[in-house]
């Protein structure tokens, strides 16, 4: 009777112990930050989480079975490596029920040697200038980890950032240099070992050339070819720009574009302007440098002016030649007719002698008449006057004793102009 009393008795408080350990909310142990694996000087940070009831006041943490005293929060943080093992927590209230049950042990370790990052570099060497360049730092796994770059292997960051890419927007000259990295904990002061050095080459891609055809200044009317090459690799394709725009220029029925040329049909005033040209294509580098800028001037070929000047010029010049040409007339009539004047007596003999001076003139006159004129249209003259010889008795000439020729030679070309000069010789012969 005494041993079922007891028997009932331990059946009863066994009963009532599980039904309150059924009843006891569950703790859960798990990381915050930062995520695994961990290294050596990280910093970890623990949560309890009780998924039933919001009003735990105090919460327990033990440590390979070890109770911590001093951490009675829901969240603990501890340090690695000296902080390492396993952690279990619960929680306790003020009301019914009082404790949860205790968590499930969670292992903290650590791995010791921190990995080596690899750097890469997008596009590959060499890299032309005004190109993107992407560096990638890359730790695994990637989780965790701030990134320091540097240049010529200088003590000194060049940059942080919080990604693993270091980004030139535009590659320049200044840019070519050895570049390295390394990670860095971000709850930590722990550094990764450095990253292989890579040295970014960079170097200007090819320049294009344009030339144009006919050279400037062109006239209204006229068709202009401009040409673009770039000397160095294959593949080009061409675009052309006008003025300041950066805007290209499309096909029309006056702008032609093939290949590497841009025809101008009908070139006119609105024409004038700045050109110039760059290459393109499929594979780095995409583009050339611009070519230098070329400045085509248009001039009206229907202008006034220029014929007026051509008339005046012509004129002036047919002038002037005709001045100096009575002015050499002038000069040989004067230095050659030097006449000597007849007796009275002898008015006989000065009529032969005029019959004879006018037939002679009138057959030279009649032989240069039928000759061809030269490339000059020039008709030579030749006329001999005989001096007759003074008689004993010298009188004074008359008036009428006076020797008048007048030359009047046909032009020997229909299309004779002023060009045509007239060219008398006169010589003087003294006869018996």
């Amino acid at each position: 009777m005494e041993l079922t009393g007891r028997f009932l008795l331990f059946l009863l408080s066994s009963l009532v112990y599980s039904g309150l350990s059924q009843d006891l909310p569950n703790a859960t142990v798990t990381v915050e930050s930062p995520v695994e694996p961990f290294y050596p000087g990280d910093t970890v940070t623990l949560r309890c989480d009780i998924t039933q009831y919001t009003d735990w006041e105090y919460y327990y943490w033990y440590r390979d079975n070890t109770h911590i005293p001093s951490n009675t929060s829901k969240t603990i943080t501890i340090s690695l490596p000296t902080e390492s093992g396993q952690y279990v927590c619960s929680g306790r209230r003020k009301t019914r029920p009082q404790n949860s049950s205790s968590s499930q042990a969670v292992t903290v370790s650590y791995q010791a040697e921190l990995p080596t990052p690899a750097l890469t570099v997008d596009p590959q060497n060499p890299v032309f200038t005004g190109e993107k360049v992407t560096l990638k730092c890359e730790v695994k796994p990637s989780s965790g980890w701030r990134y320091k770059w540097y240049k010529e292997q200088s003590s000194n960051v060049d940059f942080q950032s919080e990604g693993n890419t270091f980004i030139i927007t535009a590659a320049s000259g200044s840019d070519e240099d050895r570049y390295w990295c390394r990670g860095e904990r971000e709850h930590s002061n722990t550094n990764t070992p450095t990253s292989r050095d890579v040295y970014l080459y960079v170097k200007a891609p090819p320049t294009a050339t344009l030339t144009v055809a006919p050279q400037s200044p062109v006239w209204t009317g006229d068709t202009v070819t401009l040409r673009c090459e770039v000397a160095s690799l294959t593949g080009w394709r061409y675009k052309w720009y006008k003025g300041r725009s950066q805007t290209a220029v499309s096909q029309s029925d006056r702008y032609n574009r093939t290949g590497d040329t841009l025809t101008i049909r009908g070139a006119a005033e609105s024409d004038q302007d700045q050109y110039w040209c760059q290459g393109e294509r499929d594979t780095r580098p995409t583009s050339s440098l611009i070519s230098t800028h070329l400045t085509l001037t248009v001039k009206d070929s229907q202008s006034p002016y220029l014929p007026q000047v051509g008339v005046r010029l012509g004129l002036g010049a047919t002038i002037l030649f005709a001045i100096v040409v009575v002015l050499l007339c002038c000069f040989k009539t004067m230095s050659g007719a030097h006449l000597h004047a007849a007796e009275p007596g002898e008015q006989g003999t000065q009529q032969s002698l005029h019959q004879d001076q006018s037939e002679e003139a009138q057959a030279g006159l009649q032989s240069n008449k039928t000759a061809e004129c030269g490339t000059g249209d020039v008709t030579y003259i030749e006329v001999q006057i005989k001096e007759l010889k003074q008689r004993k008795n010298t009188e004074e000439a008359s008036e009428a004793d006076t020797v008048y020729s007048e030359l009047q030679p046909e032009q020997t070309r229909e299309d004779a102009g002023p060009s045509n000069v007239i060219y008398a010789q006169v010589k003087i012969k003294e006869t018996e």
